[in-house]
């Protein structure tokens, strides 16, 4: 099909950064035909351009093509319980603007989401976004969320968002697109467009951090299942005798592998914990880093919560791996910085479970905090290829 051709050539021209009209027929599979066709339409919309001449050993120099990053933005938000990112991104991937604003959790989903539409009329006012056409906006929601109709059902960290129409205030506010995703999902977007999983058509992209969730790749496209809550990675069971999750159910991945799993544990080794730690607990809530700080100072209770992490989270790794056989498995999230005291013990368990012949890869993700912000921007590249895609099936149909 046309659309398929499309996006394919689209992708390739992506993730190879310049690529010559020869190498997409040979990377691609496609018909020359094909390739001219669809290369001279994608110019024509200024998706992409021509970069010049690749040096060859003799006769014609063959054209470099590259996605355009000049003439269009991408803006991401993210939507967090007590803040908001506004990212704006070139087609590239390069990064326009950049801006994040806390909020009350008292705050009314409408009060929040109408901070958001002032962020971004406020970022497409900017000299070098004002230039450019902007693509749409991708939002990033926690919870259960129906992302065809763009509203979000419930996430037990915001109480107050119970079937908000996120998509439709945003559009009674903006004179651009917009697009809701699923904030694992926009995870496995950054890492498809972004990241690590760039050059992989089937992902698994775990997020540990107050909660544990997945975004799942399959031939480079979002799994969402019938209902659309696909990827509850953190609430599948991996000990049924294990702690109560807050889901209601024992031993979910959730109730070992997030932050207030860790933290819990550590706080259950009062006779284990080291002076500093201890002194901490007794006054607040250690951040990540004090964990992480503390493990590398050789605390026994924050070494032993770590370990523990790694022995589940590789329990339920080797399940999914055997579920999707994925080429890759990207870490994300906060709690990756422990990598270094959970990854032993990981590796062991997805070694001793995880079908031999499967890959076994896992990688930590380098995008860092705004990654969430960045697969919203992926998510609207993803559509603007899709339509473009579309555009192209139909004019041949």
């Amino acid at each position: 099909m046309a659309s398929l051709s499309v996006l394919h050539i689209l992708r390739t021209i992506k993730e190879r950064g310049t690529v010559s009209r020869t190498d997409l027929q040979h990377l691609t599979g496609l018909s020359w035909g094909t390739i001219t066709n669809t290369t001279r339409d994608l110019l024509n919309r200024n998706l992409i351009r021509e970069e010049g001449a690749l040096a060859t050993k003799a006769g014609r120099k063959p054209v470099r093509l590259a996605i355009n990053p000049n003439n269009h933005s991408l803006i991401g938000l993210d939507i967090a319980p007590t803040s908001v990112t506004c990212l704006a991104l070139n087609l590239a991937g390069e990064t326009l603007h950049e801006v994040r604003q806390e909020f009350s959790p008292n705050d009314s989903p409408t009060q929040v989401l109408d901070m958001a539409a002032e962020m971004v009329n406020a970022a497409l006012a900017m000299p070098d976004l004002s230039q450019r056409m902007c693509l749409g906006v991708g939002v990033a929601v926690q919870g259960a969320v129906d992302v065809r109709a763009g509203v979000m059902k419930f996430a037990p960290r915001m109480p107050m968002w119970r079937d908000v129409a996120v998509r439709d205030h945003l559009l009674n506010r903006l004179q651009v697109s917009v697009r809701v995703e699923h904030d694992p999902n926009c995870l496995a977007l950054a890492e498809r467009w972004f990241g690590d999983a760039s050059a992989a058509d089937d992902a698994l992209c775990i997020s540990l951090g107050d909660g544990v969730g997945m975004g799942i790749l399959i031939n480079g496209e979002i799994f969402r299942g019938a209902q659309q809550f696909a990827g509850e990675f953190g609430h599948t069971t991996v000990n049924p005798n294990g702690p109560k999750c807050a889901c209601g159910d024992n031993g979910c991945v959730e109730s070992y592998c997030s932050i207030h799993a860790v933290i819990d544990h550590v706080a259950s080794l009062p006779e284990l914990q080291s002076a500093e730690i201890k002194k901490i607990i007794t006054q607040r809530v250690p951040t990540v880093h004090e964990l992480v700080s503390a493990a590398r100072a050789g605390d026994p209770a924050v070494l032993q919560a770590f370990e523990q992490l790694g022995y589940y989270l590789g329990i339920g790794i080797a399940n999914v791996v055997d579920l999707f056989n994925p080429n890759v498995v990207v870490l994300c999230g906060p709690l990756t910085a422990g990598q270094a005291f959970f990854d032993g013990a990981l590796q062991m368990q997805l070694e001793k479970r995880a079908w031999r012949h499967s890959s076994r890869q896992v990688l930590i993700s380098k995008l860092g905090p705004r990654a969430i912000a960045m697969g919203a921007c992926g998510g609207v590249l993803q559509g603007v290829f899709e339509t473009a895609a579309l555009q192209a099936e139909l004019q041949t149909a």
